[in-house]
């Protein structure tokens, strides 16, 4: 079977990877220019251009006015590996991150788009925005947005400060119960707000989770929006079959 083929702007990011990696570009030296790296890789200005773009999304290389492509680490940062198989994984998520918030308002369905989901359309939520980390490291792995109906917002600072679930908290503190999550993923572009948040380019590549929680009598509790770098998350999930009990022939 032929291997698939690799763009020549990756292999060029590989290789200052590899060479970033070894020390042969040291963390606050500069790369060579444009020029040079050209006339090394024998390739053109938009490869080189292209290679480069992919170093800074992983946050390795960072352009400094006057002075040129700098190195700024020599590892890419944590990238969180996200595997789900049922609701209880959810949980894992939470405990091995932090969520720092950076915003709170009290918002409406008609006023947040992702709150169109709610049959109820007058009642008030509690919104807040931050940012997620891996514990230990000072570079955001998502971007995300969390509404939660406005009684419920104890259970949301008691969450973020005991890095738990809000739909736990929620459980525990109002004697709620949460009977689905629905949950939508897709490929977006980051907009310009959340790239600074996020210290990405603007339009760069991301994934986007929604998630609504839904409690007793399919009421929604909670809903979360978050957006991913494409280059700081994997999401995982096992498909497990089922299969009928007398029919062994499927099984070998």
């Amino acid at each position: 079977m032929l291997k698939p083929r690799i763009a020549r702007y990756q292999e060029v990011a590989r290789a200052l990877l590899e060479d970033i990696q070894r020390g042969t570009f040291p963390v606050g030296g500069l790369l060579p220019t444009e020029a040079a790296l050209c006339s090394r890789f024998d390739v053109s200005r938009n490869t080189v251009r292209e290679a480069m773009r992919q170093l800074k999304e992983l946050r390795l290389v960072k352009v400094q006015q006057g002075k040129g492509s700098v190195v700024a680490a020599q590892q890419v940062p944590g990238r969180y590996v996200h595997s789900v198989g049922a609701v209880p994984d959810l949980r894992q998520y939470v405990k091995s991150t932090r969520f720092e918030i950076l915003t709170r308002t009290l918002t409406s369905p008609v006023q947040a788009a992702e709150l169109s989901v709610c049959e109820d359309k007058s009642s008030s939520w509690m919104q807040v925005e931050g940012l997620r980390y891996l514990e230990g490291q000072d570079v955001p792995i998502c971007w995300s947005r969390i509404s939660v109906l406005k009684r419920f917002q104890r259970a949301l600072d008691l969450s973020v400060a005991r890095s738990i679930p809000i739909w736990s908290q929620i459980e525990k503190s109002f004697h709620e119960k949460v009977t689905a999550v629905e949950q939508e993923i897709g490929a977006t572009e980051v907009a310009a707000k959340v790239a600074q948040l996020l210290g990405v380019p603007t339009g760069s590549p991301a994934l986007t989770t929604l998630r609504v929680y839904r409690g007793i009598d399919r009421r929604i509790i909670e809903v979360a929006l978050s957006v991913h770098p494409a280059s700081r998350f994997t999401y995982r999930t096992e498909l497990k079959l089922e299969y009928p009990a007398d029919d062994e022939g499927l099984k070998t």
